[in-house]
């Protein structure tokens, strides 16, 4: 086995707290890669989220409310949850229009599948091997 495929270089490496604040910051950005790790860290900060807002609106009786803290977190988030996705499969040398596959339930098994793909060690028809967001 090839090691230079199975390390991640130190450049696509992000923590937590990385992976949150270029989730940010790549809001409206659908260009670009992001990593598994990227990818994977929202999803968790996501799912932590939305169980504490799911708390709090049962707390204060708001679940059946239009605008709770689930609704609020959701909309925020709908649009750069896209964008990540994308760059995502971008990752992996697939085209956005992928994500689609989203609509059908069975969809949604192929597209787990490929979130939890490695990238592309190397430049691809999405860009360069790099984190979009960061400089370096």
């Amino acid at each position: 086995m090839d090691d230079s495929k199975v390390n991640v270089p130190a450049y696509r490496q992000v923590n937590f707290g990385q992976a949150i604040v270029l989730f940010f910051i790549n809001y409206f950005e659908f260009s670009g890669r992001s990593s598994a790790g990227a990818y994977w860290y929202f999803a968790l900060w996501s799912f932590l989220l939305v169980i504490l807002f799911t708390v709090i609106d049962f707390t204060f009786d708001l679940e059946d409310k239009y605008i709770n803290f689930n609704n609020m977190f959701s909309l925020v988030t709908l649009l750069p949850g896209i964008s990540l996705s994308v760059r995502r499969l971008h990752d992996i040398n697939r085209s956005g229009w992928w994500l689609l596959l989203s609509i059908t339930l069975i969809g949604l098994i192929p597209l787990i599948y490929w979130a939890c793909q490695r990238g592309d060690r190397v430049e691809n028809d999405y860009g360069s091997d790099k984190e979009a967001g960061r400089d370096s």
